[in-house]
């Protein structure tokens, strides 16, 4: 989820290097923030832009199948089944409307857009038509919405999600937990776009592909292994790194060992060859107790 001044403009509380969270927002797999590059910025490549960041976080969502689904089907042609429901707007900690620009930018089916948005269209100035509400949303749509994570699927496959704080799992919950419905990894990575424009070229190349795999690359960088479905085997590139550590530990260990055992040997036997040094003498005698004993 990119975390920055998108098309509302510059934050007013000018917090975007912050990490940010998904309840109560939309968000996106790789290819559906990376690929347009206006979902990652507004206007340019200004400070106040490079400053924006970009978190990757692992979702957990329930396992459950809903039927008359419009926004996971390309171009809203027919309703089918999904493991989410529709999608909707998230805008300023709030999730529900339905914009005419969520279903535009889809490519959503001209007939669809007239059936739910009757009075948007592109005949509106842009930023009326932007944020104009579709009036027409059955209330089923919204109900279910503000449970469930939502997704819309654009042509090329990629997607973006909404995720309403009514189902979130709090923190040591399961998803099934008192009715919540989706829930967060513990551990989340963040980059900012600045990062991703001058170490990685995020978007250097023509190829908006390539912006996909480069921010992939700046993640990977990062630690971030792919996400695990939940009760999934460990993952093993991790596993390994952690053994490797405890490895490099253990063995750190015994080399410290070695040198104490070293240490002490030398001393004593410093010790033993000043027999009439009578400051010396007394650990000798300390020493000799203690060998006594075993």
């Amino acid at each position: 989820r990119p975390h920055g001044n998108s098309h509302g403009g510059h934050s007013t509380v000018d917090n975007v290097t912050l990490p940010d969270y998904l309840d109560n927002h939309n968000a996106g797999d790789a290819a559906g923030i990376f690929m347009r590059m206006g979902r990652t910025m507004w206007n340019d490549f200004s400070q106040h832009q490079l400053d924006s960041s970009f978190q990757r976080y692992c979702v957990e969502v329930e396992d459950r199948t809903f039927s008359g689904i419009l926004t996971a089907s390309k171009r809203m042609a027919h309703a089918i089944e999904s493991k989410f429901a529709n999608y909707v707007s998230c805008n300023y900690g709030h999730c529900g409307s339905v914009l005419w620009t969520d279903l535009n930018e889809i490519n959503a089916e001209e007939n669809m857009l007239h059936k739910f948005c009757p009075n948007c269209g592109n005949n509106l100035p842009f930023a009326t038509r932007y944020l104009c509400k579709c009036a027409d949303i059955p209330q089923s749509w919204g109900e279910l919405s503000s449970r469930y994570v939502g997704m819309r699927l654009f042509e090329d496959g990629s997607q973006h999600f909404s995720f309403p704080a009514d189902g979130f799992c709090p923190l040591g919950a399961h998803v099934g937990d008192d009715g919540c419905t989706w829930a967060l990894s513990p551990r989340s990575y963040s980059v900012s776009l600045n990062t991703l424009e001058t170490v990685y070229g995020v978007f250097k190349s023509g190829d908006p592909k390539q912006w996909v795999a480069n921010s992939e690359l700046a993640f990977r960088d990062l630690g971030a292994n792919p996400c695990k479905p939940h009760g999934a085997e460990v993952d093993r590139g991790l596993l390994i790194a952690d053994i490797d550590r405890a490895l490099l530990i253990a063995f750190f260990l015994v080399i410290v060992l070695a040198a104490l055992v070293l240490s002490t040997c030398t001393m004593m036997k410093g010790m033993q060859s000043r027999k009439g040094d009578g400051y010396m003498q007394q650990p000798k005698l300390l020493a000799d107790r203690l060998d006594s004993r075993n």
